[in-house]
């Protein structure tokens, strides 16, 4: 056998070096792949949305109202008496009578209220109230009257829109005429006194 030379030790070491090399991972294949895939979905988000876009484009019409509005309307009663008395009397003796006529009137505009009488007192000293019979009669809507019969401190008693007593449901411009007649009733005392204050009220329908 001959002895090897340098240059063959030198192919022989190259050879086997080359085949212990290993081989290239396959990573930067990988994360091309990876990247390519992530493009392609883009591409693919950014087209639909393009195409969905146009889609919108196409020809549209609208059609609205004028704009609404809302507000509440009002309603006022006044009479004609308002702020006088109705009655003043003094010196005052058994089976004394008297009458007096009060005018309410109502606007409301396309509002109807129902109306009705209660009082007020002022919280000086009533001994006379339980002495005086009062009739109070309602005319002018409905066509026939109604009546209420009773002593001044039952009047007295009634002092709110729940216990109004003559109801009576009126439009814008009508009015309704309220007559009280008293009567001194024979078990008046001496020197007694009352005083109350009419009040009509109107509620909405």
């Amino acid at each position: 056998m001959g002895t090897a030379t340098s240059r063959d030790r030198e192919d022989t070491t190259m050879t086997d070096a080359a085949e212990t090399r290993p081989e290239e991972p396959s990573r930067g294949r990988g994360a091309r792949f990876w990247v390519l895939t992530i493009i392609i979905a883009v591409a693919i988000i950014v087209a639909g949305v393009l195409i969905y876009q146009a889609s919108m484009a196409a020809f549209t019409a609208q059609t609205g109202t004028g704009s609404s509005s809302f507000s509440t309307g009002t309603i006022d009663l006044t009479n004609d008496s308002e702020g006088s008395a109705v009655f003043t009397e003094t010196d005052l003796t058994p089976g004394d009578t008297g009458t007096s006529d009060i005018v309410v009137n109502y606007t409301g505009g396309t509002i109807d209220s129902e109306v009705r009488l209660y009082s007020e007192g002022s919280g000086a000293a009533q001994d006379l109230a339980d002495h005086i019979q009062l009739t109070i009669t309602s005319a002018g809507q409905p066509a026939n009257p109604a009546e209420w019969t009773g002593t001044l401190a039952d009047l007295q008693a009634i002092t709110d829109f729940s216990q109004g007593i003559l109801p009576v449901v009126l439009a814008d411009g009508q009015s309704q005429t309220y007559t009280v007649a008293y009567e001194v009733l024979d078990t008046a005392p001496q020197g007694a006194a009352a005083d109350v204050t009419f009040v009509w009220e109107a509620q909405s329908q």
